[in-house]
């Protein structure tokens, strides 16, 4: 697991770049700069780098942040204040003792009138002199006789412009200032504009007062920051760390293209960055949910909050495959209308089969502060390795499953074939060893799933090299497939027979096909390994076996007619109804079946006692032929009746 500790970008080196603007700044020609950029974007950390330059050593930076709403100073006070700290808290610490003295002296004089002191003429007169003094000059201060903001202006102007040691006058966050402030500030730097240097800090876009151009009179240049600093580049810089300190793989050109597009900084970059670190190590999601999808959200919640309600209230994405050609053409012309969001949405968070599952299957677990509640791909791989745990799970009876089967059945699912291969030895032989621990177990959808991808994976080896319209073809398929039988039968006490092995085939593939629309018709999607070369196959063990005397009294022997009469015949109505199993021509060696197989053979065919009406024979239809001086139907009734 990945430790917590604070997910940033890496530094970003810009030293060559200041140490060029220092050399600009400290030229013989004094100018007045604006260093462009946004919010964020790195321009204190860039200006520090330029002051900190050799080219600067020599030279007194003086920084104005007037910006700062607490400050209620008039603003010549506050300029004077940086200008010249040390005289200005000289004169607020005179101006404190001023005011004491004056309240001294004037509670000196009010008291006594009122309690008659001893003898005080020695320091009450002088007090009260003072506090005379001290109230008129005060009065006169505030009096329209004398503009003191103005000569704080002539004083703070006087400083910045003497030659005895160079001053960087630095103005950060001009465009905060509001509309009057400004204002203001134009008439302090029309007095000091050509006589000392001067640096804007801010973003010009968000100027106030950019009808008049008064800035654009004062500015000589514009200073763009250094690339590296731009939107596009910080992008790679979070590819970069997410990919190093978190170890997850992802798409990185959504987040850059996304990052580039909005012109976010280095600053929304650590911010992203810390949301992704929260959400993937605190609210454990690494290996749980699929990156893309998540890292996607995570930048909805924080840059685009409007489009991540939609999510939370319930938004999805249309499935690409089953839109209509109309659908299509409307959702290009609102993406070209709407934005890079739109598109990105729509195709981010399409459902897929991929793993861990996607965020249609298991929304609420992608929001930002949601835990995880499946489990990692790391557990699921546990448990697929853990002969108990995962015997557990193929042993389990589909219509009583739980959470933890249906989400490594899903898990298996979406596996790649590479993925596949790696635990595919192990599955198949848990897999055959299930459908050996009893007599006909009935496999479950793990068990089905083992066995259908194996065949995947066979009929996609021999595709390469073989046609498939050949009977060579279906023999090399099966003489494949088998091996998953005698690869689990080296670890059984006894082995898998081959009666055994044709109910396997019967009970967990797919041997009949799926029936699926074909225009105005239904048709027949028949697998590779399917009821007619499965019956093949098996053709010359099968007469071999039904020969000998004791034919019927095995497990399993109810398999060899099966495979030669056919296997799901009353599906065949709409495609194929003249197929009908020849069971008169086996009627023999059906009746030799012992009970369990007799009643297993019927069950094929859902030929069984009518629930509603027992002594009807559901399914009979099939059987209406002469057996031993009565119709089979009624045999069969009978015998099925005795065997409950």
């Amino acid at each position: 697991m990945v430790e917590k500790s604070g997910l940033r970008i890496n530094h970003i080196d810009v030293s060559r770049q200041a140490e060029a603007f220092a050399g600009r700044i400290g030229s013989s020609e004094v100018k007045t700069y604006f260093l462009q950029g946004s919010w964020g974007s790195g321009k204190s950390e860039y200006l520090r780098a330029v002051k900190d330059s050799a080219a600067l050593r020599e030279f007194t930076f003086i920084e104005l942040a007037l910006w700062r709403p607490k400050d209620k100073a008039s603003l010549a006070r506050r300029i004077f204040s940086r200008t010249v700290p040390k005289t200005s808290i000289g004169f607020t610490i005179l101006g404190w003792l001023f005011f004491l003295l004056s309240l001294l002296g004037s509670g000196a004089l009010a008291s006594r009138g009122i309690v008659q002191w001893g003898d005080t003429n020695d320091w009450v007169m002088p007090v009260t002199f003072l506090a005379v003094i001290l109230t008129t000059l005060y009065g006169f201060l505030q009096s329209k006789w004398l503009d003191i903001d103005r000569l704080l202006f002539w004083i703070s102007a006087k400083v910045l412009t003497c030659r005895r040691r160079y001053k960087v006058l630095v103005v950060d966050d001009f465009d905060r200032l509001d509309a009057e402030t400004q204002q203001g500030m134009y008439m302090f730097f029309n007095m000091i504009h050509g006589r000392t240097r001067i640096v804007f800090v801010g973003d010009l876009r968000k100027m106030q007062n950019t009808k008049d151009n008064y800035l654009g009179k004062i500015i000589d240049q514009k200073v763009a920051l250094p690339f590296q600093l731009e939107s596009s580049n910080v992008s790679q810089q979070i590819s970069e760390t997410i990919k190093t300190r978190l170890h997850i793989p992802f798409n990185p050109s959504i987040i850059e293209t996304l990052f580039a597009e909005d012109g976010l900084t280095a600053r929304d970059a650590n911010q992203y960055l810390s949301y992704v670190e929260s959400e993937f190590i605190d609210q454990d999601k690494k290996n749980r949910v699929q990156p893309d999808q998540e890292l996607f959200i995570i930048y909805l919640y924080l840059f685009h909050p409007a489009e991540y309600e939609k999510l939370t209230a319930g938004w999805m994405p249309p499935e690409k495959d089953k839109r209509n050609s109309a659908q299509k053409k409307d959702e290009q012309d609102d993406n070209a209308e709407n934005s890079l969001i739109a598109a990105y949405m729509d195709g981010v968070l399409q459902k897929n089969q991929n793993n861990p599952p996607d965020f249609s299957t298991n929304t609420s677990m992608y929001f930002v502060n949601e835990f995880a509640t499946n489990h990692s791909l790391v557990e699921l791989n546990k448990i697929i390795n853990s002969e108990v745990e995962s015997r557990k799970l193929f042993l389990v009876n589909d219509s009583t499953a739980f959470a933890d089967y249906e989400e490594v059945l899903d898990y298996i699912e979406k596996m790649t074939d590479t993925e596949y291969r790696n635990v595919q030895k192990k599955l198949e032989h848990e897999a055959v060893t299930t459908m050996h621990s009893e007599v006909r177990h009935t496999p479950n959808r793990l068990v089905k799933l083992v066995f259908t991808r194996r065949l995947k994976l066979v009929e996609q080896l021999l595709l390469r090299s073989m046609d498939t319209s050949s009977e060579e073809f279906d023999r090399k398929l099966i003489d494949n497939f088998e091996g998953i039988f005698n690869a689990a039968q080296e670890n059984l006490s006894d082995e898998i027979g081959i009666t055994e092995r044709m109910y396997y085939y019967r009970s967990c593939l797919n041997l009949y096909g799926t029936i699926m629309p074909t225009g105005d018709f239904l048709g027949r999607a028949i697998p590779a390994i399917n009821e007619d070369n499965v019956s093949v196959y098996f053709s010359a063990k099968a007469k071999e076996i039904e020969n000998d005397h004791d034919f019927g009294q095995h497990d399993y022997d109810a398999e060899v007619l099966i495979a030669q009469l056919g296997y799901r015949y009353w599906l065949d109505g709409p495609v194929n109804p003249t197929k009908n199993p020849l069971f008169k021509s086996k009627v023999d060696l059906i009746e030799k079946l012992k009970n369990s197989e007799y009643r297993t053979f019927w069950n094929v065919y859902d030929i069984e006692p009518s629930a509603r009406e027992p002594e009807r024979l559901q399914g009979g239809a099939a059987l209406l032929f002469d057996y031993n001086d009565q119709s089979y139907d009624k045999h069969v009734l009978a015998k099925l009746k005795n065997q409950q």
